[in-house]
């Protein structure tokens, strides 16, 4: 019975080569790790994102997981929880206590950390569909995009329950990426495999991510 229970277990952990990411709907799976190295690279991560956002940095180390609070000087904090190398939440309230989408930032550096270790991105249960198209920005922005798993499909309903400007960042990347394949696919044709990125930037802070698009 004990050797079943530590099977099922074992099942339910996220795969190696994948970083699962929910949001603050969904609890983390229990910390099974006999050691708190799995922490270095999340702590790395998460003052990577202070020094760029100019935020505080205050973890708790006598968390079992790893648990860090990033402050911003408008009273707004985002919440970076990890109970693996594999799993990790993300939230953020503003200065109000208020739930909030974390920062675009804060997505970005997190696939750039996955697609660092070669993991794709899985989706979890993730309650907020602003949250899930954020994540999945990131993840088709990243050079080369990053696989992901469990990601929404980008269709009207979708595209109408997220912001405007998320909706419209998240069509310009569709129409990019396809015309992307269709390219690969004429190199291909042609015994060709050289290819050139034509992904739009995104600018740090997600409040202005169109100065530099031509939608």
């Amino acid at each position: 019975m004990r050797a079943y229970i530590g099977k099922l277990l074992e099942n339910e952990r996220t795969p190696k080569n994948q970083t699962k990411v929910v949001d603050s709907a969904q609890e983390l799976p229990p910390n099974n790790v006999l050691n708190n190295e799995f922490k270095d690279d999340w702590r790395k991560l998460a003052k990577n994102i202070a020094n760029i956002m100019g935020w505080e940095y205050e973890e708790d180390e006598k968390e079992t997981n790893f648990s860090v609070v990033l402050k911003a000087n408008d009273g707004s904090r985002t919440f970076i929880n990890a109970s693996s190398e594999n799993d990790v939440s993300l939230s953020a309230k503003d200065k109000d206590g208020n739930e909030k989408i974390p920062d675009m930032e804060v997505f970005t550096e997190l696939v750039k950390k996955a697609q660092k270790e070669n993991k794709s991105i899985s989706f979890g249960d993730i309650r907020d569909p602003e949250f899930k198209a954020r994540l999945l920005i990131a993840s088709m922005h990243a050079k080369p995009p990053v696989k992901t798993i469990g990601a929404p499909e980008i269709n009207d309903e979708f595209l109408s329950s997220v912001e405007p400007k998320t909706s419209q960042l998240l069509k310009t990347l569709q129409n990019k990426e396809k015309t992307q394949n269709n390219k690969n696919n004429n190199l291909e044709n042609n015994g060709n495999n050289q290819t050139n990125s034509i992904l739009p930037k995104i600018t740090s802070h997600f409040e202005k991510p169109y100065e530099n698009l031509n939608v």
